[in-house]
């Protein structure tokens, strides 16, 4: 279980406390016996052997926009099938900002005619300001298509932002059916629309 353990800290991406969580439960599952979990190290043991192993694989994770390296390892650039992910790594506002979106995501995201956008602040790293995502709504399931890193919530952000949207889906000559586009008393996205 152990050496099962490591490897899926490897390469996976995965949180690793879910992971240990979830062989635990398996092993509580399959064997109906506690004597098996006796003889295991203890789960918080495990999870911080799991995290160093991780961190053997994969680059420290950056204090600073400046610290994070250019190009980003294409460990980060990619899907698990293995299709690029990483859309724009560059300034937006004169701040380096990452936008995230696969190439079916973005044909997905033309093809129709209600966007939702929002910002969060708390779940995005530390060295950015936000997280912003654009989302369909088709047939009650809304499916997030672009995810977005950005340094500030500035209308120039936004508009630079949807400016590298609109040139990518022009570049790949896709039909743009955008209609509406819902946001939450965002006066940057709303000024951007607005023009």
């Amino acid at each position: 279980m152990r050496q099962n353990l490591k490897r899926k800290a490897v390469e996976e991406s995965g949180p690793i406390d879910r992971m240990v969580e979830e062989a635990f439960h398996a092993i509580d599952h399959q064997w109906q016996s506690k004597d098996l979990i006796v003889n295991l190290p203890a789960i918080r043991t495990m999870k911080n052997t799991l995290q160093k192993q991780r961190r053997k694989t994969r680059p420290p994770i950056p204090h600073t926009i400046e610290k994070l390296p250019f190009p980003l390892p294409d460990a980060y650039c990619k899907t698990a099938h293995d299709d690029q992910f990483l859309f724009y790594d560059g300034p937006l506002g004169d701040i380096r900002s990452l936008i995230f979106c696969s190439h079916n995501d973005l044909l997905y995201l033309s093809q129709h005619e209600d966007w939702y956008c929002d910002g969060t602040f708390y779940t995005c790293p530390s060295i950015f300001y936000q997280i912003y995502s654009i989302h369909v709504y088709h047939d009650g399931i809304s499916t997030p298509c672009i995810f977005a890193l950005l340094g500030s919530k500035s209308e120039v952000v936004y508009n630079d932002l949807f400016t590298v949207i609109f040139r990518k889906m022009f570049e790949f000559n896709l039909t743009i059916r955008l209609r509406t586009v819902t946001i939450d008393f965002e006066l940057g996205v709303y000024n951007v629309f607005k023009k």
